[in-house]
């Protein structure tokens, strides 16, 4: 099976209600994204192609699982304003963080930086005995060696 990730295309956008339409922009911003307790990286480097971006290799991120290990279970006094306060400045400062890239045109070539990278971390073939880790998240462009190994 071959996955084709199709960018939002006007037809799509425009059938859009006006609303979401507004804060377009915002679809790219890289931010943390609060509802009370709930605290979520929005990571729209890592789908480029949705916006119709060439996909480069995603930049490093904190998946650390202590974000989804909060809910509000016996916590009523706590203010999460002041809780998630340094997350709550990140989305306010959203506007600066807009990712922008190059337009993509065509298909990606099998040499392309991305798809390389996008093969030493994805499992090409479904092994249905895998068990998965605790942690879903992709692994992210390692700053020394340059990619993250499978393995890690």
């Amino acid at each position: 099976m071959q996955f084709t990730w199709d960018p939002y295309v006007p037809q799509l956008v425009n059938a859009m209600p006006p609303y979401l339409l507004e804060h377009y922009l915002q679809w790219r911003a890289s931010t943390y994204m609060i509802c009370f307790d709930i605290v979520e990286l929005h990571l729209p480097d890592r789908v480029m192609r949705q916006f119709g971006f060439r996909q480069f290799v995603p930049a490093e991120c904190d998946t650390n699982v202590r974000l989804h290990n909060t809910d509000r279970r016996g916590k009523s006094d706590i203010s999460w304003m002041t809780h998630h306060g340094q997350y709550i400045e990140l989305w306010g400062n959203r506007l600066q963080h807009i990712i922008d890239g190059h337009p993509m045109e065509g298909h990606m070539d099998y040499t392309d930086p991305y798809m390389v990278w996008y093969r030493l971390i994805t499992r090409l073939y479904i092994n249905p005995t895998y068990t998965p880790p605790s942690t879903h998240y992709q692994p992210a462009f390692d700053s020394i060696t340059g990619y993250v190994s499978p393995t890690q």
